[in-house]
């Protein structure tokens, strides 16, 4: 007696409504290691690309397109967005369909909207749009336009290295994170000592030849200027002074004669700050930034 096994993969999208659980499956898996095809599979999922001549794709719940031969019958009705059942034999990475049957109509642009793939992007801003948009050149020489979904950092500048990260579609990166990047993997880094304070890395842009100072230290002083945009300069209790940089623009309540705590790296004589502390103001604890700044022992 001859066993059939059958061989499901269902898709689960939001925007239709699916409640199913899709299998994180790869149909070619099954007989890569003796180069057999399967026959009787069944493959569930939505129809991505518009039906051709002879085949059509859908991108099934594990996030994976195929290809579905159908050069015997022609479905009828087909259309982006439809969720189907595909049945047929698998062979050479290609389902060759003898029936599909359309299980819900869809919406096209509902589909087309949910083709994103996540990418993390590192690269040199090359041009600032208005609004939240910009261009990265990425290292292999191709530019991408940026959009931040949640604003740009202030101060975002022609020529910043930048980490990127988000999903693709349309022809556009639709960023939900964007990080300055100190330590690009171009430049080639070694330790040094700043006096008996910090532990910098000395960066050298391989590229320009020029080398980056790029610590991460905290620093607690008092504001000794007024701020200007998102500048201002910081003195420490012995003298020493930083013109601070706050990454996420201009700081409100802050001005002269303010104690601070910064924390960032020193770039170029720059302190760019990721995190800036009021301390002597009524909201104390209020934090501008993402990352807490850790205790200064020397004040």
């Amino acid at each position: 007696m001859k066993t059939t096994k059958t061989f499901a993969l269902v898709l689960a999208l939001p925007f239709l409504g699916a409640t199913a659980t899709a299998q994180d499956f790869d149909p070619s898996d099954s007989y890569r290691r003796n180069g057999m095809a399967k026959e009787n599979m069944t493959l569930i999922g939505t129809v991505t690309q518009n039906p051709v001549a002879g085949y059509f794709v859908i991108r099934a719940g594990n996030g994976w397109t195929y290809r579905v031969d159908t050069r015997f019958f022609k479905p009828v009705g087909l259309n982006v967005g439809d969720r189907v059942r595909a049945y047929g034999d698998w062979k050479n990475g290609v389902l060759h369909a003898g029936n599909v049957r359309i299980l819900r109509h869809g919406d096209p642009d509902a589909v087309v909207s949910q083709i994103r793939t996540n990418r993390s992007m590192m690269g040199t801003v090359v041009a600032n749009h208005a609004g939240d948009e910009f261009v990265v050149r990425a290292r292999n020489g191709w530019t991408y336009p940026v959009r931040a979904i949640y604003g740009e950092p202030a101060t975002l500048s022609v020529g910043d290295r930048v980490r990127v990260y988000g999903a693709w579609t349309d022809g556009m990166l639709y960023a939900n994170n964007i990080r300055f990047d100190y330590d690009d993997a171009m430049m080639k880094a070694s330790v040094s000592n700043l006096g008996d304070r910090d532990v910098a890395v000395v960066v050298r842009d391989v590229a320009i030849g020029e080398e980056l100072i790029v610590p991460e230290i905290t620093r607690a002083g008092t504001v000794v200027d007024n701020p200007v945009g998102s500048f201002f300069t910081l003195r420490e209790a012995n003298g020493t002074t930083y013109r601070v940089r706050s990454l996420y623009g201009w700081i409100p309540k802050l001005s002269v004669g303010d104690r601070v705590r910064v924390h960032g790296k020193l770039s170029q004589g720059v302190l760019e700050a990721s995190n800036v502390r009021i301390a002597n103001q009524a909201d104390a604890n209020a934090v501008y930034g993402t990352k807490t700044a850790a205790r200064d022992k020397r004040t």
